[in-house]
């Protein structure tokens, strides 16, 4: 899973936050964007982690049930990818 989250998206959050900053506050320095980035990286990170969380495998289903069997395999493809998100974001929350 090369995106879990598309850059668009991220350059979308991050123009909002920095247009509100320089709003308030003036221009940004480096460090300051910085925590900006970080604000919007974090706050992913705790949605794919409570998503993750609240999206369980349900108990096995008879193989014979199709549709059970359909929808128990889009479940674990959903949790992989928020599993995923997580350790992305993660990763770039903690990027020195």
């Amino acid at each position: 899973i090369a995106q879990v989250v598309e850059d668009q998206i991220i350059d979308c959050h991050r123009q909002a936050r920095q247009l509100s900053f320089k709003q308030q506050f003036g221009e940004l320095t480096p460090d300051e964007a910085l925590r900006e980035d970080r604000y919007i990286y974090k706050a992913i990170l705790q949605a794919c982690s409570q998503l993750h969380e609240m999206l369980q495998v349900p108990p096995a289903v008879d193989p014979r049930d199709t549709m059970a069997v359909l929808l128990m395999r889009e479940v674990k493809t959903e949790r992989a990818l928020l599993n995923k998100c997580g350790q992305v974001f993660d990763e770039r929350l903690n990027k020195p």
